[in-house]
């Protein structure tokens, strides 16, 4: 057989292959079956007995036997003192806490006063609404800024300075509560 036979050949089994696997993977229609489902629950349900069943402008009156149990009772029980009781307990626990653990921004560690000083009047004049803040511990001055809960709020800010103090880091503290 020639050459170009055998490529014809080929060629018509590739295209044949290719039209199968279209066909096979192509979605079936499905007649819709929902529309003609029906059934009857009605079996199921409970039924409620009433003495009386034709209505009437009557206000019901309780049953004149204490023994007797209403029709219907609230079925969700008063939960108010117990969470009255919760809450109190945790404002007493809330009460009796002097820190919470937050983020600072530690911009400047070093020994000199003065440079922590001049640290922090650039960071005032790079965030006006902060207050920059000198502490000593032996033997360091730092300059922080900033007392924010979660990593998260403190990021904008930790951003804006670390622009211009590439040294500034993100520092757990504990915060006084007043």
């Amino acid at each position: 057989m020639p050459d170009i036979l055998k490529k014809y050949i080929a060629i018509c089994l590739l295209v044949i292959i290719a039209y199968g696997m279209v066909v096979s993977c192509a979605p079936t229609l499905k007649p819709d079956v929902a529309k003609d489902y029906y059934e009857d629950l009605t079996v199921l349900r409970p039924t409620i007995e009433t003495g009386n069943t034709v209505a009437t402008d009557e206000p019901i009156t309780p049953p004149d036997d204490p023994q007797q149990p209403a029709l219907y009772t609230d079925s969700v029980p008063d939960i108010t003192f117990m969470l009255d009781s919760l809450l109190d307990s945790v404002a007493l626990n809330n009460r009796k806490k002097e820190f919470i653990q937050g983020y600072t921004i530690q911009v400047y560690t070093g020994n000199s006063r003065v440079e922590a000083n001049d640290v922090k009047a650039h960071v005032y004049r790079i965030l006006p609404y902060s207050k920059p803040q000198v502490s000593y511990d032996l033997p360091n001055y730092k300059v922080k800024v900033g007392k924010f809960y979660h990593r998260l709020q403190a990021f904008k800010d930790y951003s804006t300075i670390k622009k211009k103090f590439p040294d500034a880091i993100l520092v757990p503290q504990l915060f006084r509560i007043k």
